[in-house]
């Protein structure tokens, strides 16, 4: 009998070319070696199957059907893939610590009632330049909380592979897919964050206002929808207000061709000293490349 690894890395991909293989790279050559990773492409244009074609590693196996089904669609056709107790998520464009599955691993197993947990990233643009810090402390305390602001960075989750699969991402909402899962399941699951960062998250200076807005659009209709879910209206009014507030920014700042802020308002600022930490920790990962 064929023994299973541990984890599961599971990566959505989609022409993501310029980043796909420092992306793999960052998971193989992790600490911790007992995982697969599945990597699910998404109807990419690019050149993008055919550079993860190229890796030797047994561990790596790609699936791919010619079609853009979207994020949410692929990730739950990867956790019905998936064979690891664990499953790990991250993006075609991101970057693994290279302790991440250990640290990741080590947390579940020593807390065997977690059945997600988080972490902060490190934001980084197209030039591996690093932004920021976002997502360092959970502030979500109740169930209105989680309408306010996500639960998770996406990318940076690790839970069991049989939560994942009795929570199964609603595929009519690509664009806020992650919000709805932690909403859905908050009140049945126990998640939990490590406090430190265990990726490096790339969001290029290039604030795409139509798919911004798109997405606050969508995230408006949700919301509606779920008001009747929301212990106390006045938070309702707060996150209504937020959506609209946050689209006038978007648009004025489009105007004066000050889009970059969109991105930067929301990282935290981090200290010349950890700014250098964390650059070695990120040049020893694009050096392997």
């Amino acid at each position: 009998m064929e023994n299973r690894p541990l984890v599961s890395v599971v990566i959505p991909a989609y022409n993501c070319e310029k980043t796909i293989r420092s992306t793999i790279c960052s998971v193989i050559n992790q600490t911790f070696t007992d995982f697969e990773l599945l990597i699910f492409d998404d109807g990419s244009t690019d050149d993008t199957t055919n550079i993860i074609e190229s890796f030797s590693d047994s561990r790596i196996k790609l699936y791919k059907d010619g079609y853009n089904k979207g994020i949410a669609c692929r990730l739950n056709q990867l956790i019905d893939l998936a064979s690891g107790q664990y499953l790990i998520r991250m993006d075609g464009d991101d970057l693994m610590f290279p302790d991440r599955l250990e640290r990741q691993v080590i947390f579940l197993q020593e807390n065997p009632e977690v059945d997600v947990v988080g972490a902060p990233a490190l934001v980084i643009d197209e030039n591996n330049n690093i932004l920021g810090l976002r997502g360092r402390a959970s502030r979500i305390w109740n169930f209105d909380d989680l309408f306010m602001s996500s639960r998770f960075i996406h990318p940076t989750v690790a839970g069991k592979t049989e939560w994942f699969r009795n929570w199964k991402y609603d595929e009519s909402l690509s664009g806020c897919e992650d919000m709805d899962l932690w909403i859905r399941s908050f009140k049945n699951s126990v998640f939990a964050d490590i406090l430190e960062p265990v990726l490096f998250y790339r969001e290029p200076l290039i604030f795409r206002l139509k798919t911004y807005l798109k997405r606050q659009r969508l995230l408006l209709r949700y919301s509606w929808g779920k008001r009747c879910y929301m212990d106390n209206r006045s938070h309702f009014l707060q996150l209504i207000c937020k959506i609209l507030v946050s689209s006038i920014v978007a648009v004025f700042l489009h105007i004066i061709r000050c889009d970059d802020r969109m991105i930067r308002r929301r990282n935290e600022q981090l200290a010349k000293d950890s700014i250098t930490d964390y650059n070695a920790i990120l040049r020893k990962i694009v050096k392997i490349v």
